[in-house]
Order: C-alpha cells, then sequence, then structure tokens
C-alpha cells in the first residue's frame, strides 16, 4: 500500500506552481505591484493576488481574463497557453 495523502496538504499547494510562479517572476521583472497588473487586466486585485498565490488556477479562468492578465504583464497569450500546455 502507498502513503497515505493528507487532502488538507495538498489543498495547501498552489494549483499550477509552474503559472502562478511565472506570474510573479514576470511582474517583479517589470517593476510592477500586483495592483499596477490588477489594474492593467480590469480585475480585483484579490483576483490577481489569488492567481498569483496559486489559490485560484488562472488557467481555469475565462479566456477573457487570462488574455487580459497576459497582455498587461507584456506577454503573449498564445505562448503563455503553448508553453503550459503540458
Amino acid at each position: 500500500m502507498g502513503p497515505i495523502i493528507n487532502e488538507l496538504e495538498l489543498l495547501k499547494e498552489p494549483i499550477e506552481p509552474d503559472v502562478n510562479i511565472a506570474l510573479k517572476k514576470k511582474r517583479l521583472a517589470l517593476g510592477m505591484t500586483q495592483q499596477d497588473v490588477a489594474e492593467k487586466a480590469t480585475i480585483s486585485l484579490s483576483s490577481y493576488q489569488k492567481y498569483e498565490s496559486g489559490n485560484r488556477n488562472i488557467m481555469t479562468a475565462s479566456f477573457e481574463i487570462v488574455c487580459r492578465v497576459i497582455i498587461a504583464l507584456g506577454m503573449d497569450p498564445t505562448s503563455f497557453y503553448w508553453e503550459n500546455a503540458d
């Protein structure tokens, strides 16, 4: 029998760690605050914070919202989706 996985521990992990880390790295590289990105993407600050922290999976948000966030960070939505398609 394999190890027992504590479901509560799994809930603490970011849903898409590579995606949320990429968002944060890009934002910091641009010298932007979370508020800057949220305003540019026309979403709430709390929504952006959840995407960046991994508490909400941006890849399950509407295509329009994902594109607005990605464009706000100066990235190409097509490349973003293809690079994260794994």
